[in-house]
């Protein structure tokens, strides 16, 4: 008989995730048993197909098995020493490889258990022996067929049983990968009926255009705009400086800290150079960054963003999803009050698109991925499935989706069931459809549901898992949630709910309070769960209480009297207020206690919380001597301790008494000192985070020994000199180790030590000179960070790490790149970037690194590349800029799609023109200054790159050119006439450099999309003036030490948005008139010689910055005081400047900072330095 995991109430035939392909004999009893239980009591929703016969007769394999492998997604390969005897395990193999050819994105994964990987290659006596048998009953042709399927799949990256512990170690790296595959599966299912919106959306956003542009996709609730923006989230953040993706816009305000929160997250993704802003105004400056905010509800939360929109760089676009049916209201001003008109829709910066319901065929096609594991549904489930999807009302991916998860599996009677009951709602009530499944939920999916429908949204999932293993002591409801898709968890570990199913959950829990009065059991509200706090009667029936952040309650003391029949309260989340009085025998169940910004003083007794698992005390003021400490030593099985910010704390205090404690947070302990010794008792403990403990001198010696401790997070604000304990170096169970900015001289690693490592990072340990030669014992090591480190050369032994995927080590002062990096077969990434010490050759071994996608060697000293780079098949990204000594390039791969490097210092002209997949170019023929060498003549062969998007491109006079349909060019050359014979009519985006222009500028009459136009350096005499007006479509229009020489001034594009001229010269005398720019936003002017006048400024009614500095012979400004939307006016240093109209009118402006005008002549209504 056959055995499926994982399953009730099944179809005979029921479709199974993974099928399970082994030697019975060999591993039945022993890898396979124990690979089942992890399957089955670790990923329940995950069906695996087991064939348990042990007997087999015919010579074809049966229906159900060839059934279960046409059906399952994964297969899972078990090479053992006897697998090559059996013709059913051959049978399989090669049925298995037949079904991934016919059906796109099976995967199949080899386990070596007992055998190596030659062995299946058939490069040993092993199989072959067997297959020569087989060969007398079966035939040369068969088994032919059956060896090469073998030596397939023996290609493909698998497990070899002997780097692992034991069959449990390795079966739970297998079931992880399982999970990890089939989401990525799942994952591909949201893009169902997606690709058009997506090209849709990307063609709006027009990312090479200039300007700051927004664009709201709106539609009914679960249309799947979330999903559609993430898709271009992810397929456009690398064409942007910065990406943020702001997940559930509405709930951040309704239930959170509004837009702080959103402004510290902001923060964290998109960092600053020099880490010290902390304005998202000087953040952003400049700065062209891709923002989403997800699920907006409110005008006033886009709003924010319009305001600071001013700020961000050039292209930046911010996306907006919304179910309101018109976005537009969204920015209008609400009745009666003022108008910021910020970023209205009359302005083109504001787009729209409205996503609608699927077609019928597309939802049938995203109900099969969810119901059957494939894009359309078996013959004999076609008509159930038809009825399916027209029981689900609108043809939205949510409701399908769901609806579709929950029927995986389940019988014909459990399908019919369903469809009587979707049938008798209406078809537009979603929320009641939605019920049906919550109802046929167990009663702990149930209570998991309602929780995180209340209280987690968006929160991290770990502290929540802890809560419901230690109420329901198991995780199985969560896993239900997730496999039935109503709960997802994201890739940074939230838990992610839709607001449909948000909405049904908080719902349910208030229909239950108004059909029995006085039953509340989750108070997410803060006015409600404080004003049921604070009375006496209606509170037995509690399991959680939420106080959110309220500056009116600082300082609120909580007692007796309040906790009073909370018996069955499980969550408590307070802020800012006190405990007092004696509180014993109060909150006897509570498990998780969040007590923010908890005051220093202790003033309650008898606190014992005996079953409390999680402790939170981020941003509090207490210290180790904290009386609250002795209280709370009752909670002894304790597992997660939380002290996140609570800058006063020097010392921890005694732990003992936590022996079950698993995870503890201090980051942001600025004044912590020490740890106490008594964490080495915490033998349970695996995470440890200590970044930004600026002030601490040492960690407890024996801390390594911890036999659970797999994570280690240690970065400091200042490098000073620290030893780390020799005992880190020992642990037999760190995962994660990373160390940033602490001034270890050296890692300690003992022989065997750290074998279960999987990252290791040495970020800025500048004293770090070297990595010892047992590094190559790091056998699980995938990503090694040592950027910024004083390491200058590494052990051979790194070619011993065959798991390592990711090298990191820019700016370090390294010599060369070891010939043994060529050993680590699976590496991805290397970046050596900035080593400017790197010299010499690249070693012709990089040439076997076979999966590598990224080479960053920019900025460092080599002279050669070796031929064997063309070897590198999967090389997508190589950097090789400002390689001043690199002689040629050799034959690069052709998959490459971004190429940045100098043609200038190459002795030989690249052959680029097979390259066509390259997007990205940057290429040079010229030196930093501009030199005329001229070697390279014709570039003709640029034409030929037909996907070239974004060329950057320096050439010398001598040069020629002619260029595929581009949207962004950065060109440095004198004479663009002889150069180029003419620019692509398909670009966005102009960049020109050092040009001589002594009549009419060339090639811009067919400029019809440029939106975005800059001159650096460039020399222009036009007697007839700069004429730009013809460029209907230029939003910016910049210039950077340019020379104008013109006898008419300058022309501009009335549609202008951005408008900045920074230390450019003009002829004496001359004059700006802007009087037609009716849509200028920002006009920045400095640093300009000859400039006397700036005309017209008063009628920019559009104008929202003004800045205007140093420009010494600047004499006029028009009246700035009829500008009501102007926001930011600086004007400073223009020592001839007479006039900007009334100051105290000015003044008056609703102006978003200060006006400043400083060290300018004496204006009327001003003074020689006015700030107001």
């Amino acid at each position: 008989m056959s055995s499926r995991l994982n399953i009730s109430e099944e179809f005979e035939t029921e479709e199974c995730h993974v099928f399970l392909n082994f030697r019975g004999k060999d591993t039945r009893r022993g890898f396979i048993n124990t690979l089942s239980a992890f399957f089955q009591f670790k990923e329940r929703n995950i069906r695996v197909f087991l064939d348990e016969k042990k007997i087999k007769v015919g010579n074809e394999i049966a229906e159900r098995i060839k059934r279960a492998i046409t059906d399952s997604q994964i297969y899972i390969c078990v090479f053992s020493r006897n697998y090559a005897s059996s013709p059913w395990c051959l049978r399989e193999l090669a049925f298995m490889l037949e079904s991934r050819r016919k059906s796109n994105g099976k995967e199949i994964l080899p386990i070596f258990y007992n055998v190596k990987v030659e062995d299946v290659k058939l490069k040993t006596d092993l199989y072959r022996d067997h297959l020569s048998e087989l060969k007398k009953e079966y035939g040369e042709e068969t088994v032919q067929k059956w060896e090469k399927a073998l030596k397939e799949i023996a290609a493909i990256k698998g497990w070899d049983s002997a780097d692992y512990g034991g069959d449990a170690d390795l079966s739970e790296v297998v079931v992880g990968e399982v999970r990890s595959r089939l989401k990525i599966q799942q994952m591909r299912g949201h893009l169902v009926g997606l690709k058009e919106a997506i090209d849709n959306v990307i063609a709006k956003l027009d990312i090479e255009s200039g300007g700051v542009k927004f664009l709201a996709i709106h539609g009914v609730s679960g249309v799947g705009k979330t999903s559609l923006a993430k898709s271009v989230f992810h397929q456009l953040s690398v064409r942007f400086q910065g990406c943020s993706f702001l997940a559930d816009i509405q709930e951040s305000f309704e239930h959170g800290n509004g837009f702080e929160a959103l402004k510290e997250q902001l923060l964290r993704d998109i960092p600053d150079s020099d880490g010290e802003s902390t304005s998202i105004e000087k953040r952003f400056r400049d700065k062209k960054v891709l923002i989403v905010l997800d699920n907006v509800n409110k005008r006033e939360q886009v709003m924010e963003f319009a305001k600071k929109s001013l700020r961000f760089g050039p292209g930046s676009r911010i996306i907006i999803t919304t179910a309101k049916d018109h976005p537009i209201l969204l920015i209008q001003p609400a009745a009666g009050k003022k108008s910021t008109e910020g970023a209205a829709k009359k302005f083109k910066e504001f787009d729209t698109l409205e996503m609608k319901e699927m077609e019928f065929d597309q939802a049938l096609r995203l109900f099969s991925k969810y119901a059957f594991c494939k894009d359309s549904p078996p013959d004999d489930h076609r008509s159930l499935s038809e009825q399916a999807v027209e029981s689900v009302g609108p043809l939205i991916p949510l409701t399908i989706e769901i609806i579709g998860s929950f029927l995986r599996g389940k019988n014909e009677e459990v399908w019919n069931r369903t469809f009587l009951e979707l049938k008798e709602i209406h078809s537009h009530a979603i929320n009641l459809k939605l019920k049906v499944i919550y109802d046929a939920l167990s009663y702990q999916a149930k209570q998991i549901f309602l929780d995180i429908a209340c209280l987690f949204v968006n929160k991290e999932k770990t502290n929540a898992m802890y809560t419901w293993e230690a109420c329901h002591n198991n995780r199985e409801g969560i896993d239900v949630l997730t496999g039935m898709s109503m709960v997802k968890i994201l890739d940074d570990g939230k838990l992610w709910m839709h607001d449909y199913l948000r909405d049904l959950g908080r719902g349910i829990v208030d229909a239950d309070r108004w059909k029995n009065p006085g039953v509340l059991t989750r108070l997410w509200r803060h006015n409600e769960a404080l004003e049921v706090l604070q009375r006496y009667e209606g509170k037995q029936n509690v399991e959680a209480l939420c106080l959110c952040y309220d500056p009116s309650l600082r300082g609120l003391t909580l007692t007796h009297k309040e906790f009073t029949n909370l018996k069955v309260l499980r969550f408590l989340k307070l802020y800012s207020v006190k405990l007092s009085g004696d509180l014993e025998h109060l909150l006897p169940r509570l498990r998780w206690l969040s007590w923010h910004e908890c005051p220093h003083e202790f003033e309650a007794t008898n606190l014992l919380l005996r079953k409390l698992v999680i402790l939170d005390l981020s941003e509090s003021l207490i210290m180790d001597k904290w009386g609250g400490w002795s209280c709370l030593q009752g909670a002894i099985i304790l597992k997660v301790l939380d002290l996140t910010g609570c800058r006063h704390l020097e010392r921890t205090p005694n732990l003992s008494k936590f022996k079950y404690l698993e995870r503890m947070i201090l980051a942001g302990c600025t004044r912590l000192v020490e740890i106490d010794s008594s964490i080495v008792e915490m033998k349970r403990l695996k995470y440890l985070n200590l970044r930004g403990c600026d002030s601490l001198m040492e960690l407890p010696e024996q801390i390594g020994s911890l036999e659970a401790l797999s994570e280690i997070i240690f970065m400091q604000g200042e490098c000073k000199p620290f030893n780390l304990p020799e005992s880190i170096g020992s642990s037999k169970s760190m995962s994660i180790l990373e160390v940033g900015n602490v001034g270890i001289s050296q890692l300690p690693l003992s022989k065997g030590g750290l074998g279960r490592l999987e990252r290791l990072s040495l970020f800025r340990c500048s004293m770090i000179k070297q990595l010892p030669d047992s590094l190559g014992g790091l056998s699980q090591l995938i990503e090694l960070d040592v950027s910024e480190t004083g390491i200058i050369a590494f052990p051979a032994s790194i070619g011993d790490l065959k798991e390592l995927k990711v090298i990191k080590m820019s700016r370090c002062p390294i010599t060369e790149l070891p010939r043994a990096i060529g050993m680590a077969q699976n590496l991805k990434e290397l970046h050596a970037d900035h080593c400017t010490e790197l010299r010499g050759e690249v070693p012709a071994e990089i040439g076997n690194l076979s999966h590598l996608k990224i080479l960053d060697l920019s900025y460092t000293g080599i002279t050669t590349l070796p031929e064997t780079i063309s070897q590198l098949s999967e090389l997508e990204i190589l950097h090789l800029e400002s390689c001043h000594n690199l002689e040629r390039l050799p034959k690069l791969p052709q998959g490459l799609t971004r190429l940045h490097f100098e043609l200038w210092s190459l002795l030989e002209d690249p052959i680029l023109c097979e390259l066509g997949n390259l997007v990205d170019l940057v290429m040079s023929d010229i030196g930093p200054d501009l030199p005329s060498q001229g070697h390279i003549s014709n570039l003709e062969w640029m034409q030929t790159l037909s996907k070239l998007e974004n060329l950057d491109l320096s050439v010398s006079d001598s040069s020629t050119f002619c260029l595929p349909q581009l949207k962004s060019l950065n060109l440095s050359c004198r004479d663009l006439s002889k150069a180029c014979s003419e620019l692509p009519c398909t670009l966005s985006r102009l960049v020109l450099a050092h040009l001589e222009v002594h009549s009419r500028l060339p090639h811009f009459e067919n400029l019809e999309n440029l939106s975005f136009l800059s001159f650096y350096r460039c020399s222009i005499k036009e007697k007839d003036g700069l004429e730009l007006g013809q460029l209907k479509s230029l939003f910016h229009f910049s210039a950077i030490e340019c020379l104008f020489r013109m006898g008419k001034g300058l022309c501009l594009p009335k549609d202008l948005r951005v408008l900045s001229m920074s230390e450019c010269e003009f002829c004496a005398d001359t004059f700006l008139d802007l009087a037609g720019l009716k849509h200028l936003k920002q006009l920045k002017l400095s640093k300009c010689k000859g400039l006397i006048e700036v005309r017209g400024v008063g009628q920019l009614e559009s104008l929202q910055e003004l800045i205007v500095r140093h420009c010494e012979c600047l004499a006029r400004l028009d009246d700035l005081s009829n500008l009501r939307k102007l926001e930011i006016v600086k004007i400073y240093d223009c020592e001839m400047l007479t006039y900007v109209g009334d100051l105290e009118r000015i003044s008056e402006l609703d102006l978003k900072e200060k006006f400043i005008f400083l060290n300018c002549r004496p204006v009327k209504g001003s003074c020689d330095e006015q700030s107001s």
